[in-house]
């Protein structure tokens, strides 16, 4: 491990040489670690355009406040802590890397982690910091339920909660903050299982939590049905598996089929792009997949958006969900994100 001294001054990068990350070096701690954190990000330039295939060099202090004093060519893997790391943007300008929650770098001051950015036809290195309150757990793979409800639901004391979702959390926050307190009872969901996941995992051979496993297009169409007031539904797909086990079935034209019933929710909690002020909405990307469907299918949808524009101000022909479906819109935006402010 690298001896630790205390923070430096600001010292120009790279520290690295300009190729694209390596294997690891997106960690700063072992994957798994405890207390390890993983932060989520956007890049965009000053008219808000994705910044695709940027490099960030990435420095912090850690828990204690100091960092290595010089990094290595790379990461060393299987060190418990560096300092040091780097990440890119892919097309959409988001990047990723996983760490320990950073300390202050002197004692009055603000845990926060330094970032460098380079990019094509930047003609400088830009020079940023992504601050952290102190006593709060870094924004993570849930931005919603990270920056807003998550936090509601744990001070509300709401329990016994069942959650649709396309997982089981991340890291140490969002859903995943509400299944280490042992809030949920019930998770539907396609995918439970991913490096992250360890509070799931945890709940899950305790046996304090009560897993349905759906199909990713099952899982979909079961939330659609629910928002167009479909009463059931067959499908091919879970025939003859285990995940047919006390459903009903039939054989239609020679084929296989088993019968699903619609997911109903109380409340839907979904990101969008950008929301007029009745609450019409338009996504960006694969937000678009669950957004719409779960708006449509719950009795009450909160939305957070990245900006609210006028009425009028969206073409009617890029309104994907129409406001009769919105209750609520939060404005959290992501040019922000950078800085740690989710205003």
């Amino acid at each position: 491990m690298p001896e630790l001294a205390a923070t430096p001054g600001q010292t120009i990068g790279p520290f690295f040489h300009y190729a694209l990350p390596y294997p690891g070096d997106r960690e700063l701690v072992p994957r798994g670690s405890a207390g390890s954190v993983r932060l989520h990000g956007y890049v965009y330039d000053g008219e808000g355009n994705d910044v695709p295939d940027a490099l960030l060099e990435i420095r912090q202090a850690d828990p204690a406040g100091t960092v290595p004093t010089v990094p290595g060519s790379q990461r060393r893997d299987g060190a418990p802590f560096t300092g040091w790391g780097r990440s890119s943007t892919d097309a959409s300008g988001h990047y990723w890397f996983s760490s320990v929650e950073p300390g202050p770098a002197r004692p009055e001051g603000a845990p926060f982690f330094a970032v460098v950015i380079f990019a094509r036809g930047l003609l400088n290195r830009l020079f940023t910091r992504i601050y952290l309150p102190a006593g709060h757990a870094v924004l993570g793979a849930d931005p919603l339920l990270s920056t807003l409800d998550a936090e509601a639901l744990l001070e509300g004391g709401a329990s016994e909660l069942t959650v649709v979702s396309n997982n089981a959390g991340n890291g140490e926050v969002g859903l995943a903050a509400l299944i280490r307190e042992g809030r949920v009872r019930k998770i539907v969901c396609s995918f439970p299982r991913q490096s992250d996941s360890w509070h799931f995992d945890q709940a899950w051979r305790a046996g304090a939590i009560e897993l349905e496993l759906v199909p990713q297009g099952n899982l979909a169409e079961r939330i659609r049905a629910a928002g167009a007031g479909i009463g059931a539904f067959f499908t091919p797909t879970g025939f003859g598996t285990p995940l047919a086990d006390g459903k009903e079935t039939r054989v239609i034209d020679g084929r296989g089929y088993l019968l699903e019933y619609p997911l109903r929710g109380d409340v839907a909690l979904i990101a969008a792009h950008k929301a007029d002020e009745l609450g019409n909405l338009v996504y960006r990307k694969t937000a678009r997949n669950f957004g719409p469907i779960m708006a449509a299918a719950a009795k009450t949808t909160v939305a957070q958006v990245d900006e609210i524009v006028p009425v009028g101000a969206l073409d009617p022909e890029h309104v994907v969900t129409p406001c009769l479906y919105v209750d609520r819109v939060v404005c959290v935006d992501r040019n922000l994100a950078m800085s740690g402010d989710t205003r």
